[in-house]
Order: C-alpha cells, then sequence, then structure tokens
C-alpha cells in the first residue's frame, strides 16, 4: 500500500510542477508582451512627437520663403520704380535744367500728362540735392 500512495504522491507532485511550470512560462510570456507593448508604446509616442515637430519646422519654413518672397516682391517693385526715375530723369533736356524753380513749377501747373509732371517734378528734385 505505502507504493501505491506514494507513486501517487509523485504523480501529483510532478502534476503540480508541471502546473507551477505552465504558469511560470506564461507569466514570463505576459511579462515579455507588457514589456512589447510598453516599448511600442514609447515607439508610437516618439513618431508622433517627431511628426509634429516635423510640422512645425515645415511651417517655419514656410513662413521664410513667404518672408522672402515678400521681400523680394518688394525689391523688384523698387527697382522697378528707381528704373522709371532713371528713365525720366534720363529724358531731362540740359536746356530745361537751366530753368527757376518758378518757371519748372508752372511747368508743373500746365502739364497735361503723367509722364510730363514727372519729368518736371524729377527736375525740381535734381536741383535741390
Amino acid at each position: 500500500m505505502s507504493s501505491g500512495w506514494l507513486t501517487r504522491g509523485c504523480v501529483c507532485g510532478l502534476r503540480n510542477w508541471a502546473v507551477l511550470r505552465v504558469r511560470s512560462s506564461l507569466k514570463l510570456e505576459l511579462q515579455e508582451k507588457a514589456i512589447e507593448a510598453q516599448i511600442a508604446e514609447k515607439k508610437a509616442a516618439l513618431v508622433e512627437e517627431v511628426y509634429f515637430a516635423q510640422g512645425e519646422h515645415d511651417e517655419a519654413i514656410m513662413s521664410r520663403l513667404w518672408l522672402a518672397n515678400e521681400e523680394q516682391d518688394k525689391a523688384t517693385e523698387r527697382a522697378k520704380n528707381m528704373e522709371m526715375s532713371l528713365k525720366v530723369l534720363g529724358n531731362i533736356n540740359p536746356e530745361e535744367n537751366d530753368m527757376t524753380l518758378p518757371e519748372s513749377l508752372n511747368r508743373i501747373n500746365n502739364a497735361d500728362t503723367g509722364r510730363a509732371i514727372l519729368k518736371n517734378g524729377a527736375i525740381i528734385v535734381g536741383r535741390t540735392y
């Protein structure tokens, strides 16, 4: 009888040991999955942070490009205005430069085109500088 009891005890002990081993294995697997989930969560947060930073970077670049474009447009406009002034000044006759200020003002007053006004105004400006 005693050998039957020992055999049953050994079998039960082996079963308990097998159950404990399976539980331990499942616990380890569960811990590994939890760690993998944490890593994945950290990766996702990092990707989101990089994506957000890239968006801010893109906005800053677009803002700088827009500002540079605005500055270029203003510089182009100033260059056109300077060219126009040079053309007006280039069309001034040397004889007209001998006019007195009242004569120049009278010519501006009697001018019938914008070009004539610019031309005579440029004479006055040229004489004052």
